[in-house]
């Protein structure tokens, strides 16, 4: 009697799995897993872009330094030109002096100075982040809304740096598709450079 009873409860299923489940159950469970989707895709988005647009910027500041070191090493000016394409942005390569008297566009144009490395995007690197300022960004030292060109060297698009350490003063903005702003800043009088974010909360720059 015992093991008919035995037998008989492990061949039936429980009562709630006899129930099954039912197309509204199932519908509703869906529908909460897509709401979960939609609230969690856009705070992975915008961390993904901000991981990206920091390293971007990370990643150009170091370029900066490293050619400023070489600059020195080489007792020879290096310069980066920013140069605007139609319609695909901002790349940039780096240039070294051929005649002593600094890298000059004009010296550039008839091969005196020499390109050392190859044209590039920041995009190349870092999806979505390019050399730009997103919309309500305020200017670093004033903090009054700014726009324009991304790249501002005194209206020059070559960065350059002396053999003695020296370079042009000026700043580079680059975003990311989310307005994750950043900047790359260099001060001529020691070529130091810094990088820069933007709280569009706080409405203010401050190192990342």
């Amino acid at each position: 009697m015992t093991q008919t009873t035995a037998a008989t409860s492990a061949a039936s299923p429980p009562e709630c799995l006899q129930r099954g489940t039912t197309l509204l159950e199932v519908l509703v469970v869906m529908a909460g897993m897509l709401v979960v989707s939609a609230l969690a895709v856009p705070a992975v988005g915008a961390r993904t872009d901000e991981l990206a647009t920091g390293g971007a910027a990370r990643y150009l500041a170091t370029l900066l330094q490293r050619e400023r070191s070489n600059a020195i090493r080489r007792a020879t000016h290096m310069a980066f030109w920013f140069q605007a394409t139609p319609g695909a942005g901002i790349r940039y390569a780096v240039f070294a002096d051929g005649n002593g008297n600094g890298v000059r566009a004009s010296d550039i144009s008839r091969g005196i100075d020499i390109q050392v490395t190859a044209w590039e995007f920041l995009s190349d690197h870092f999806a979505g982040v390019a050399i730009s300022i997103a919309p309500g960004v305020s200017d670093i030292d004033s903090g009054s809304p700014i726009g324009g060109a991304p790249v501002r060297l005194g209206g020059s698009e070559l960065l350059s740096f002396s053999p003695t350490g020296t370079a042009t003063s000026g700043t580079v903005y680059l975003s990311g598709r989310t307005r994750q702003q950043y900047a790359v800043r260099v001060l001529g009088s020691t070529g130091r450079v810094r990088l820069l974010r933007f709280n569009a909360t706080a409405n203010q720059w401050s190192a990342p």
